[in-house]
């Protein structure tokens, strides 16, 4: 299942759902980004599975990497992405400091331990800076699959009406 959020999008294709599962922690972590810095604007939630197959066709022209589609964590429902959080360079890449590390703007600051608190990790330990996600398997699923299976099926049947 996937529950709806009304959240502020900044893409112009948002599909705000989040795995009903997470929906919980997804929301406490909102109230609580609220409270720190009101109306912050995602770029990415849910994605259908053709959804993905475009993203994926176009990956050579994305600056964040393109998960092969029937694999993302967007497909699963457990994975938002917001824009802004890490330094930009000049050339648009995302600034790193002399570790290698993704330098958070002030809102990755906070947003990045918000959401780790309550379970979504941040996308930065596979190079893709704007992305948060939870783990299906915290939340009863086996894998990322099942999860996927789950919420795809969802979408189709109860969102879409196919």
């Amino acid at each position: 299942m996937l529950t709806y959020f009304n959240l502020r999008d900044d893409s112009g294709k948002l599909h705000p759902y989040i795995n009903s599962r997470a929906a919980p922690d997804f929301l406490a972590a909102l109230l609580e980004i609220n409270q720190a810095i009101p109306g912050i604007a995602f770029s990415r939630a849910y994605s259908a599975r053709a959804e993905q197959e475009v993203l994926y066709a176009g990956r050579f022209r994305n600056s964040n990497p393109v998960a092969v589609p029937g694999t993302s964590r967007h497909e699963s429902g457990f994975a938002v992405d917001v824009s802004g959080i890490v330094v930009r360079t000049a050339n648009g890449g995302y600034a790193r400091d002399r570790n290698g590390n993704f330098i958070p703007t002030k809102l990755g600051n906070i947003l990045i331990p918000i959401f780790a608190k309550h379970g979504f990790e941040w996308g930065a330990r596979f190079k893709d800076p704007p992305h948060f996600d939870a783990d299906p398997t915290r939340y009863g699923y086996k894998n990322r699959a099942e999860a996927i299976a789950a919420a795809s099926s969802y979408y189709a049947n109860c969102i879409e009406g196919k």
